[in-house]
């Protein structure tokens, strides 16, 4: 009560001197999109500031996020937007945008992005069987977390003059043509916490400067690492928060401190791996929470196997049963030709005699006409008897 009576003085006093009391309220509303409805129709009908809550099943479409609000999935496994096959499956074409708990797949690119976007946060997505993964081009201050890679053709996360970006605990397996993470023309971006395994490259910087790379775990990929930059970028967030974990780092732990050059081992190398001063010998992330990972990645991939297989012995069977019906056409075709040849044989033949009894006819025709001409003229040219006179 004594908040109301003092607001109400402060609205008096301030109307006395002309004082004009201008009071925002920021209503935003929350959206659902259930299974059979449009999630672009979620965000054509929303405000800027809204939120969009997608329930659990499979979107066939691509999505354009041009106004400033929340896309969060119920069940990244079971919320799915798939391209099918064309464009790209997200495209953000606003600043503040989250994109959060989906799997975005069968794309061109899972999340694409370009001109000058800004403070947009991917987390928490499942992003597989695209070309690439996330694509963006000219976008600062952002933020991709949490996600999970796999099975796409190009790049896991590609950032294309773009800068200041955070790109940290997210999981890289699998990318079949080119590399878990890539920089190129990008500075000042913060990479960690990132597990990159079974990649062509893990992480690749091509003239990109000032990016820090620390905490990361590089499992078994062809090449970690390649860095045409040289020193411009940090490996390792110094002594004893240490680098990133290598699988394939042959260097001991001996010793400790700031130097390495101390008794007691510390959990870091002894000596420099790469760039990094200070390789970890253990994987960043705790094993229980690796594991966690490889189990969601191997869930998906079954899941996904046997919905794609399904649909491949679905196509066999269609096939099969084509081959078939086009077996039995096939049949049934030549049975016809060859009946059509014969018949057509027996019509040349019929043709032929037709025309020959017709050749006889007019022979006979003619000659008959020439027989009867021929009686008719001699008839007319045998010379009349002359009558025989009696004599007495």
């Amino acid at each position: 009560m004594k908040k109301i009576v003092l607001l109400a003085f402060v609205l008096v006093f301030l109307s006395m001197f002309g004082t004009k009391l201008v009071i925002t309220v920021n209503c935003s509303t929350t959206h659902h999109v259930h299974s059979g409805e449009s999630i672009q129709d979620a965000i054509d009908l929303a405000q800027h500031g809204d939120t969009i809550i997608v329930h659990s099943g499979t979107y066939y479409e691509t999505v354009i996020v041009d106004k400033i609000v929340s896309l969060i999935g119920k069940d990244k496994h079971n919320t799915i937007i798939d391209a099918n096959g064309t464009g790209s499956v997200v495209s953000i074409q606003a600043n503040h945008v989250t994109i959060s708990n989906f799997t975005l797949q069968n794309g061109y690119v899972g999340v694409y992005s370009e001109s000058s976007i800004i403070d947009t946060a991917i987390s928490d997505n499942v992003i597989c069987f695209n070309e690439m993964g996330i694509y963006f081009w000219y976008c600062e201050d952002n933020v991709l977390s949490g996600n999970t890679f796999f099975l796409n053709n190009d790049h896991g996360i590609y950032l294309h003059y773009s800068d200041n970006n955070t790109i940290s605990g997210n999981t890289f397996c699998s990318t079949k043509g080119s590399s878990g993470i890539q920089l190129h023309l990008s500075n000042k971006n913060l990479v960690s916490s990132n597990t990159i395994l079974n990649d062509n490259y893990g992480l690749r910087l091509i003239s990109s400067d000032n990016n820090k790379v620390f905490h990361n775990n590089f499992i078994d990929n062809t090449d970690q690492v390649i860095d045409n930059t040289g020193e411009a970028n940090v490996w390792d967030d110094g002594y004893p928060s240490g680098g990133n974990y290598w699988s394939d780092y042959t260097g001991v732990d001996s010793y400790s401190g700031l130097y390495q050059n101390e008794t007691d081992s510390d959990g870091i190398g002894d000596t420099p791996y790469f760039s990094d001063s200070y390789p970890l010998m253990k994987p960043y992330i705790l094993s229980d929470e690796m594991l966690v990972c490889c189990y969601e990645l191997l869930t998906k991939y079954n899941k996904l196997y046997s919905e794609l297989q399904g649909n491949y012995d679905a196509l066999e069977a269609s096939y099969d049963n084509l081959q078939t019906d086009y077996t039995i056409m096939n049949s049934r075709y030549n049975s016809l030709n060859s009946s059509y040849n014969e018949l057509t044989s027996k019509h040349e033949a019929i043709i032929g005699e037709l025309n020959y009894i017709r050749n006889l006819m007019y022979v006979f025709i003619i000659t008959t006409l020439i027989f009867i001409a021929s009686t008719a003229y001699l008839a007319m040219r045998r010379p009349k008897a002359k009558p025989k006179v009696e004599t007495t």
